[in-house]
């Protein structure tokens, strides 16, 4: 079993991708997927630069993402862009910033395939993606409202007040 796990400051330090071995220069939190006592997948936030990523105040930027080798295939960084965005969200943060490509990703340079299939919007042409969040909708809201209309559809749902039935 997988557990989803927070990292502070602290243990960006002993963070090394499995794909290049790079540790975190820059970050100051983020989220690890552990399963058995071991990272398989990583993603380290950063507050975002305006100088250095063209973002606007209250932007957060992803500086690593990683999944292991052996456990690509289980939605691993999925599931870490998700909980970035909620934690986000939930402080009002503006937007998320990722970078991208075309090429040959890296931890830092995330698949351009991957970042449209998690949600993110191509910001400057194969070099940078976001997610605005203020535009983010919550999705119980969304499923409540949809299952009531569907409920209605179906005629489970409550019954008109008498005065809005017609006579058949």
């Amino acid at each position: 079993m997988r557990s989803l796990v927070p990292l502070h400051r602290a243990d960006l330090a002993t963070l090394a991708c499995p794909w290049c071995g790079a540790v975190p220069t820059r970050g100051d939190r983020g989220f690890a997927v552990v399963r058995e006592g071991r990272a398989i997948g990583a993603l380290v936030l950063a507050p975002g630069d305006r100088d250095r990523d063209l973002c606007p105040p209250g932007a957060s930027v992803i500086e690593r993402l990683w999944v292991a080798p052996a456990d690509l295939g289980e939605h691993v960084g999925t599931q870490l862009v998700q909980r970035a965005c909620a934690l986000l969200v939930a402080e009002r943060a503006r937007c998320l910033v990722a970078y991208g490509t075309r090429g040959r990703p890296d931890c830092g340079h995330l698949p351009a395939a991957f970042l449209d299939a998690v949600g993110f919007s191509e910001h400057v042409d194969g070099v940078q993606w976001r997610i605005d969040l203020r535009r983010t909708l919550p999705l119980a809201p969304l499923r409540d409202a949809a299952g009531a209309a569907l409920r209605l559809v179906r005629g489970t749902g409550r019954p008109l007040p008498a005065s809005r039935v017609r006579p058949g």
